[in-house]
């Protein structure tokens, strides 16, 4: 149960710290008071998404802290999961500032707003206006049968089962589609491996080509520059026959000289370069003559090796080598794809056969239970003030599944006497409507064990003894849980054990909202202004004590 609250410049609301107690808490209020401010704060402590326009001006940020007393082992799993310490006392705390920054806290320690959220769903119940609304929603008649019928941890586990059934069977679509893909492009990568593998890139060097094709291409040349070369080395007048003599001459003399010693070593050096230098040339000479490969057939190699590579935009043979090695590497996928297909089909196939058993278990479960609960709800209407009313939760069986499992629900809905019943969502008014939710609430709040709920004018459309009938019914739902109600109505509000009131009020240019705890006499006198308006006189006092039992 939520022991304080605590509100610090939300809206019209400055700083407000209150306190609650067990039972039936009824929250009262002049229209424009801001009791929305009070549901509001508790909404955004509940991890709804934050509107920065509710700050007020006593700072750039606003903050709503809660305190609740726990039961520790409800709560062990979510302290674990979180890394959060075990606190005697549960708080929760949020905080939004004008710089768009939103922050949650449990017990003081950072946390995620999805933590937040799984720590509040256990937390608290707020029940407004609009949930009403949803009644007319079959996805959430569904959740609310499941409730009351028991099977909430049974739909949790074919949920979970279900969605992991959607995984894989968008992962075998994807897989069918990629090898669909290869399938289309393959006769193209067949003709590019075919083309790439021509070049026999393993055991060919296409650079030594090139050059090779330089080197023929460049023949004339070559051989003009091979002929010079040759030249120093023919006749006894050539380079090489007067560096003989010259040598001849300086071997004859007995030098001295370290300079003549030097000179003669290089000489000598200089005619063993020169021959070997000939002899390389004429080596070169002799390939020119004798090539391996024709000029034509090394042109037609590099062409169509330049074509590929072209092609393909890539620079050089180790990245066409890449390219096709990745070729390779698709065609053997397509292998492995239809291999992975066929055993995702498999068990795409196992999964939905487990789902269909599982989801038949639940519709039998649900469908063998609504009569018990028709009857229930029936007994709560009736003292509601709606003894003719049949609520009938028809439910067929689907052929494919959804994460609800295979079962369509229709609610139907007749609130008198020989009027045949209607889907709801065409049926039901208003008060109406809010009772059959009331009752609703008041069995899933059996079955939820919540500590703490909150109606928000779950009365509307209703009066007189109705209203007096809802007041006595959310007593007895305070009976075993902390239940509080905003309302504005004196039959409900008599019957609360504990009352607050909001109230609006103006000081010099501003204008302030507060809450605050009623006395015995103050809540008497605020149900005889809701009895009687603004004007309370004796005769208002001694009718609200009456109507309080007192």
């Amino acid at each position: 149960m939520i022991r304080h609250l605590s509100i610090k410049n939300f809206a019209l609301i400055k700083e407000l710290t209150l306190s609650f107690d067990q039972g039936f808490t009824v929250i009262t209020g002049e229209t424009g008071s801001g009791k929305s401010i009070f549901l509001n704060s508790l909404n955004l402590l509940s991890g709804e998404r934050a509107d920065f326009n509710v700050i007020g001006t006593d700072g750039d940020k606003s903050a709503v802290e809660a305190v609740f007393k726990t039961e520790e082992l409800v709560f062990h799993e979510l302290y674990a999961e979180n890394d959060l310490e075990v606190e005697d006392e549960l708080i929760v705390r949020r905080e939004i500032s004008k710089t768009g920054r939103s922050r949650a806290f449990i017990n003081d320690t950072p946390v995620q707003l999805g933590v937040m959220r799984q720590f509040m769903t256990k937390l608290i119940y707020i029940h407004s206006q609009y949930n009403t609304i949803e009644l007319k929603d079959p996805e959430y008649q569904l959740e609310i049968l499941d409730i009351l019928v028991g099977t909430t941890e049974e739909k949790a586990r074919f949920q979970k089962k279900f969605t992991f059934f959607k995984k894989q069977k968008q992962k075998l679509e994807s897989l069918k589609a990629e090898q669909q893909k290869t399938m289309q492009e393959k006769d193209y990568i067949d003709f590019q491996l075919k083309e790439l593998e021509s070049l026999q890139l393993e055991k060919t060097d296409y650079k030594s080509i090139e050059e090779e094709y330089s080197f023929i291409e460049n023949s004339e040349k070559i051989k003009g520059a091979l002929q010079a070369v040759s030249e120093m080395n023919e006749g006894d007048e050539s380079l090489v026959g007067r560096l003989i003599k010259a040598k001849n001459t300086l071997d004859k003399i007995d030098m001295k000289s370290d300079r003549l010693k030097d000179l003669h070593e290089r000489l000598s050096s200089l005619l063993i370069e020169i021959k070997e230098l000939s002899s390389e040339a004429s080596e070169i000479a002799y390939d020119l003559d004798s090539p391996k490969m024709s000029r034509e057939e090394l042109e037609n190699k590099l062409d169509r090796y330049n074509l590929v590579l072209n092609k393909h935009g890539l620079k050089d043979q180790s990245e066409l080598v890449i390219f096709m090695s990745e070729l390779q590497t698709r065609v053997t996928n397509e292998d492995g794809i239809l291999e992975e297909i066929s055993l995702l089909e498999k068990e795409v196939e196992d999964l939905n056969s487990e789902l269909m058993i599982l989801a038949k278990d639940l519709h039998n479960t649900r469908k063998n239970s609504v009569d018990s609960i028709e009857l229930k709800i029936k007994s709560l209407l009736s003292d509601l003030k709606l003894p003719e009313t049949i609520l009938h939760f028809q439910l067929e069986e689907r052929g494919t599944l959804n994460d609800q499992g295979i079962t369509d629900l229709k609610m139907y809905f007749s609130a008198n006497k020989g009027v045949a019943p209607v889907l709801i969502e065409k049926a039901a008014s208003g008060g109406e409507l809010s009772r059959v939710m009331l009752a609703l609430q008041r069995l899933v709040s059996e079955k939820k064990q919540l500590p703490t709920v909150l109606f928000d004018e779950i009365d509307t459309g209703v009066s007189g003894e109705v209203a007096q009938k809802i007041g006595e019914l959310l007593l007895k739902m305070g009976s075993n849980m902390q239940l509080m109600a905003i309302s504005h109505l004196p039959q409900v509000a008599a019957r609360a054990q504990h009352h607050l009131k909001v109230e609006k009020s103006s000081t010099g240019e501003s204008t302030f909202t507060n809450i605050r705890k009623l006395s015995k006499e103050e809540s008497i006198e605020e149900v005889a202004r809701l009895m009687s308006g603004e004007r309370i006189d004796s005769a208002a006092i001694e009718n609200a004590k009456v109507l309080m039992g007192l």
